[in-house]
């Protein structure tokens, strides 16, 4: 008695990396989109924990640290 072989799946292919144009082509795009933002009156607000280390280090009413 012979048996019935069952077809294997394949593998997928490997995750492949997008290609150098693609990524150039998204950066154009949020590049249009942030300049027209800007010429529709929008204003960006960039946020950062700089100035508020800044103001807490420069702070005199804080306890110096004992070293």
């Amino acid at each position: 008695m012979t048996r019935k072989t069952t077809p294997t799946a394949t593998a997928p292919p490997p995750y492949q990396r997008r290609a150098e144009p693609s990524r150039q082509l998204t950066s154009e795009h949020i590049d249009a989109h942030l300049a027209a933002f800007a010429a529709a009156g929008g204003k960006v607000e960039v946020l950062s924990t700089t100035t508020v280390l800044k103001r807490i280090q420069a702070d005199p009413t804080r306890d110096a640290p004992k070293g």
